[in-house]
């Protein structure tokens, strides 16, 4: 499973850069720390996943979720944001995010959630 990240910590960007290559079969393609770049790369990439920063300059989450909505085949998108509010967990959900996760609390479901994912891959493939 190929994977984009788009968030402006440096420490969540090495975070998930870990988690994901000691992942068999999981590889980080990219990554943007600005709204607008990871718009620019996930169109150029198409990555199978894209974890995604809500707050981010020159775009934010939502932005991305816009721009992104209507690429063929569509990402699956996890929203990881410590701005985890319900407004913005609706909007995002509205915009295509298939997940919205909590920084803060929730950060270890990301490891389950690409799992699964590659999993049910897995068997559509076989």
């Amino acid at each position: 499973m190929r994977v984009f990240l788009a968030d402006d910590s440096e420490l969540i960007v090495e975070r998930l850069t870990a988690l994901v290559s000691d992942m068999d079969g999981v590889s980080m393609i990219g990554s943007a720390s600005d709204g607008e770049a990871a718009i620019a790369e996930i169109t150029r990439l198409c990555p199978q996943m894209v974890i995604l920063d809500l707050q981010m300059e020159k775009g934010t989450g939502i932005d991305v979720l816009k721009a992104i909505r209507d690429l063929v085949p569509k990402p699956v998108v996890i929203v990881l944001t410590n701005y985890a509010y319900p407004p913005f967990r609706a909007a995002c959900l509205a915009h295509g995010a298939s997940y919205f996760l909590n920084k803060s609390t929730q950060f270890h479901e990301v490891e389950e959630i690409i799992r699964n994912h590659q999993a049910q891959q897995g068997s559509h493939t076989a």
